[in-house]
């Protein structure tokens, strides 16, 4: 039997990481339905979605796909796959940003109702 190191105990936490991140993109994903796009495309938003998991994050497509990294930097134990891990995170919110403006270019003032009480990554619903 191998012995416990630091890496050894997060495969586990780690492993529970990335199904519970995997498993919200993809409810996300669904929840989206038609309106699911990569990217942004001027004169391209058919609806935002505030259900479901956009109840509680404006992007949870991101939040699980950051969970998913999370989990491989703490199985790795990698200093680079964290290194990793927060470029991609920043590449993440730079992409949220543009979105955003493009879905108040669409929406307007729905969709700042909507950003005024759901959080960009995650949380619970706020009063407007």
């Amino acid at each position: 039997m191998a012995a416990w190191d630091g890496k050894t105990v997060l495969m586990l936490p780690a492993a529970i990481v990335a199904l519970v991140g995997a498993a919200v993109v993809i409810v996300a994903q669904v929840q989206m339905g038609r309106a699911w796009r990569i990217g942004v495309r001027a004169s391209d938003a058919p609806l935002f979605i505030s259900h479901g998991l956009f109840r509680f994050s404006r992007n949870p497509i991101f939040v699980g796909m950051m969970l998913v990294g999370l989990a491989a930097a703490m199985a790795s134990g990698l200093w680079w796959a964290w290194a990793a891990l927060a470029v991609f995170v920043m590449s993440c919110a730079v992409q949220v940003r543009i979105e955003e403006a493009h879905l108040e270019a669409s929406f307007g003032q729905p969709y700042r109702a909507f950003r005024a009480t759901v959080p960009r990554w995650l949380g619970w619903k706020r009063a407007a």
